[in-house]
């Protein structure tokens, strides 16, 4: 079957590569056209009358999907089925299907598809990802037994080839240690930790304290740190103001410290809140009106947003949520990557955390994997406040 779907000069090559896959992994940068290499890739590999099964991780990128096939190849339609990884029957028959795809694959290390798949025989089975080693070791062992054949989509060739735009990382603060709040989480992470090897005698101190560290950093040096909440609302709002047809999403980890930041932020974020358990018509309009331009400010959690969520237009992503994952810096910094008309760069900013050694150290983390990227840094000059 012909696909409508007139595809970059750098993806002609892997769509030919993945067609002819038993079980390939296409390796391809957040931004790149995954989606509709694949689902090319379909279309030529396609006998005419089986059926397809197309599996991701959330559904709003199970939409994309849908979206994207109508564009692509809408004749597949009624042979391909959709689907959330935590929404398929595990006691599906994959055989009953010619060619499996499993988009953001990464994820199947943490559910029981990658079992399920591991077994399966007579069927084609494709794997999508920009970040398929996470540097867990069980979960790489679980990506490594899946896959036969790699195809790895350099990110210098799209972006010579027109394909995601330049990005940069705007750092703004906290420039400096906060030795009280310092010595406050120190107590506090010996407290939890000894709590927690008093209720579970199996865990040991060290994955105890590891646990506890990240806890307490994130509870009193994000969520509820209120300079560092402001310096989120203030930039952010800067941004806005100073940006022609600004398109901003701001990411946080919990709904508790979006209700922060909504609280602090004198009406900026109202209305502007979407999380996995915001009703699905309210979530799909929202998601839609900042996709197509009509809102311009989304605040959202990194479960929903962090990945696969697909907004070309997109100007700047606000990571208000920190860590140090290289999937999760890699995919979340990708959503300002798309190519859109007169979008030249995309922008990402971020807090350098130097108010705590552990939300520092992990600043430090992101600062390398945007550097690896090929992302330049700047320090903002606007609305930095002490962390307190």
């Amino acid at each position: 079957m012909e696909s409508k779907s007139k595809l970059r000069s750098y993806q002609v090559e892997p769509v030919d590569w993945l067609s002819k896959q038993k079980r390939g992994l296409l390796v391809a940068p957040a931004g790149s056209g995954k989606t509709r290499m694949a689902l090319t890739a379909l279309s030529k590999a396609w006998d005419g009358g089986s059926r397809l099964l197309w599996l991701a991780h959330t559904r709003e990128q199970v939409a994309q999907a849908e979206a994207a096939m109508d564009d692509v190849c809408p004749r597949l339609g009624r042979y391909i089925t959709f689907s959330c990884y935590a929404g398929m029957p595990n006691s599906v028959e994959i055989e009953e299907y010619s060619i499996v795809v499993c988009d953001e694959a990464h994820h199947l290390a943490r559910t029981t598809w990658g079992e399920i798949i591991q077994d399966v025989e007579g069927t084609k089975i494709w794997f999508l990802t920009a970040t398929p080693w996470s540097g867990d070791e069980d979960g790489d062992r679980t990506m490594r037994s899946l896959v036969q054949n790699q195809y790895q989509l350099s990110l210098d060739v799209v972006r010579e080839a027109g394909g995601l735009v330049e990005t940069k990382v705007i750092w703004c603060g906290p420039h400096e240690p906060n030795v009280i709040l310092q010595k406050k989480v120190d107590k506090e992470v010996e407290y939890r930790t000894e709590k927690v090897i008093r209720w579970n005698k199996r865990i040991s101190h060290a994955t105890a304290k590891q646990r506890a560290i990240w806890l307490v950093n994130h509870k009193d040096g994000v969520v509820e740190n209120y300079a560092r909440n402001k310096l989120v609302i203030e930039n952010t709002r800067f941004t806005m103001h100073a940006t022609p047809n600004p398109s901003v999403l701001v990411l946080v980890n919990h709904v508790a410290h979006a209700e922060r930041l909504i609280e602090l932020s004198g009406g900026l974020f109202d209305d502007c809140l979407v999380h996995g358990k915001t009703p699905l018509k309210l979530r799909r309009e929202k998601l839609k009106d900042f996709v197509e331009g009509r809102r311009s400010l989304l605040l959202g959690t990194v479960s929903l947003f962090g990945e696969g969520f697909d907004a070309p237009a997109m100007t700047h992503v606000v990571n208000a949520a920190g860590g140090k994952s290289p999937i999760a810096v890699v995919q979340r910094a990708g959503r300002s990557s798309r190519t859109s008309a007169n979008k030249s760069c995309g922008y990402v900013i971020d807090f350098q955390d130097k108010h705590l050694k552990t939300l520092s150290n992990h600043a430090d983390e992101r600062r390398k994997i945007y550097s690896s990227l090929g992302y330049s840094h700047y320090n903002y000059k606007h609305h930095e406040h002490q962390s307190s």
